[in-house]
């Protein structure tokens, strides 16, 4: 059932005239607030996407159906919004003249290391390090009577919704040097000599 939703809402981010059509997911406030920085004086802005976040250890321990795989609608939703985003951007750089936004694409970047986990160290990439319930210790937040699993640079997940350090320096290098795969139209060490 969750895996053959799909999402077909179109949401474009109408710079310059608000007519108020536009009420999706905050897409029209994403606009306002490129706007509002652009006015500030922002001419080079990097934006994140959303991660994949069906794949997080409270939403795998939550959505039980899912067994031992992402949960597919969060996910769906999730690239619904973040094609609308990176279309929004590249919209924004087009019409507010000399401004770059930038889309660091950390869902391309989180699908990656969980595809691939072995290649970056990692050991599990689907439970958290600090555990106290469920299959994927999803159910509790990290308390301090937690257990915590004797290397947290295995985990990509630290907690049922944060990633762990090592999972955050894999993506801090991708968007600082990574090619148009994680970031788009350049990457952060490219903006900044721009």
């Amino acid at each position: 059932m969750y895996g053959e939703t799909t999402i077909t809402e179109e949401v474009t981010c109408d710079v310059g005239g608000r007519d108020g059509s536009n009420k999706g997911y905050g897409e029209e406030e994403q606009c306002n607030m490129g706007e509002k920085l652009y006015d500030m004086g922002a001419r080079k802005i990097l934006v994140t996407n959303v991660p994949p976040v069906g794949c997080c250890p409270f939403e795998r321990d939550f959505n039980q159906h899912s067994g031992e795989v992402c949960v597919k609608f969060q996910n769906l939703l999730v690239q619904k919004y973040n094609n609308q985003l990176k279309q929004m951007l590249k919209e924004l750089t087009n019409t507010l003249k000399g401004s770059t936004f930038v889309y660091a694409d950390v869902y391309h970047i989180f699908d990656d290391i969980m595809k691939n986990y072995g290649s970056y160290d990692f050991e599990n990439v689907d439970s958290a390090c600090c555990h106290m319930s469920g299959l994927h210790s999803g159910l509790a937040p990290c308390l301090p009577h937690a257990t915590i699993c004797p290397d947290r640079s295995k985990y990509l997940f630290w907690d049922q919704y944060h990633v762990t350090e090592s999972a955050n320096l894999i993506v801090a290098k991708r968007i600082l040097d990574g090619d148009s795969n994680d970031i788009s139209p350049i990457n952060i060490h490219t903006l900044s000599k721009t």
